[in-house]
């Protein structure tokens, strides 16, 4: 994520109603590259907790190929989008 928040062609992208219109990082709001950043982790952290008792009703080889499926379907909601909002959506899941 690090090498996306520097590059001007995302940021003028992803940023441009926070700031970022001129492909710099120097104008954006802190807070929104904290979102960007920080939703991953809090959904790691939930599907951490989640997947101990997830794991032992489903067996785990099903949900081992499940949790892929779910990550690849993330990966690519996040490679396609075209607005902010969608791409954080992307990152939670």
């Amino acid at each position: 994520m690090s090498g996306l928040l520097v590059n001007p062609v995302f940021i003028s992208k992803f940023f441009k109603d926070y700031g970022g219109a001129a492909g710099t990082a120097t104008s954006i709001d802190l807070s929104i590259t904290g979102i960007a950043v920080s939703c991953l982790q809090l959904s790691t952290t939930l599907g951490a907790l989640i997947t101990g008792g997830l794991g032992d009703i489903i067996w785990r080889k099903k949900y081992v190929h499940v949790v892929g499926f779910i990550y690849f379907l993330s990966a690519f909601f996040q490679m396609f989008t075209t607005r902010f909002a969608t791409f954080i959506a992307g990152r939670t899941i």
